[in-house]
Order: structure tokens, then C-alpha cells, then sequence
């Protein structure tokens, strides 16, 4: 049975245009995950997937606070990405955007706080 995962964002600029996305991305399962990444830490591993990293069609990485430095790594891979603001990556395209297809992501957090972060993977299984 597959799981539906529905995002509505909208955007409104002052002055300016408006747009609102409503997608609907339809996956096998999902995986949710909530830890805490407490102020300090260097190198927290969060296992993401069972299956091949290609089947990974969304990504959400949202926290309670956001900063400069609390970021994440795809894989433990060299690039980091600054959790200054929610993640989402819709689709197999935007996923293709990490620099390695994600089985994993590493936390640092030196902000000051330690942070409460969710991540949401929807995966297919084949």
C-alpha cells in the first residue's frame, strides 16, 4: 500500500507576487525521525533508509530553533548544509541537488542550544 505525502507551502512577498504549491508525492513508506542534537555535539549519525539511496523521493528537515551552526552532512560526506531554516526537498530531482544520494546525515550543533530536529525521508521499497 503507498503512502501519500501532501506539501502546501505559500509564499507572499509584500509588494510583491504570490505562489502556492500543492503537491502531492506518493512513496512506499516514510520514516520519521525526532532527536534532540544537543549544544557540543560534533558528529551525530542518523541512519536514514534500509533501501538503495535512489529510491529516496522527499527529505524534511525541520528543527525548534535554527542557526548558523547547527548543520547536517549527507553520508558524513564533506558538504554541509546550515539548518538556518526548514529543509524540504520534494521529488528525485531536488533530492538529486545533495551531493551524495542520502542513507544518512551527521548533526553538528555548536548554537548555543540544543535543538529538537525532525527529519521525514519518503522512500519507494522497489
Amino acid at each position: 500500500m503507498s503512502e501519500k505525502i501532501t506539501v502546501s507551502v505559500s509564499v507572499n512577498i509584500t509588494n510583491g507576487p504570490t505562489q502556492a504549491i500543492n503537491q502531492t508525492v506518493t512513496v512506499d513508506a516514510y520514516d520519521k525521525f525526532d532527536l534532540k542534537v544537543p549544544d557540543g555535539t560534533t558528529a551525530m549519525n542518523v541512519d536514514l533508509q534500509p533501501g538503495s539511496a535512489d529510491k529516496v523521493h522527499f527529505i524534511l528537515v525541520v528543527s525548534d530553533q535554527y542557526a548558523e551552526n547547527l548543520s547536517y552532512k549527507v553520508n558524513g560526506g564533506t558538504d554541509s548544509y546550515i539548518l538556518n531554516g526548514p529543509h524540504v526537498l520534494i521529488g528525485t530531482g531536488a533530492v538529486s541537488m545533495l551531493t551524495e544520494a542520502p542513507t544518512g546525515l551527521v548533526f553538528a550543533n555548536s548554537s548555543g542550544k540544543d535543538a529538537q530536529v525532525r527529519i521525514i525521508v519518503g522512500r519507494n521499497a522497489t
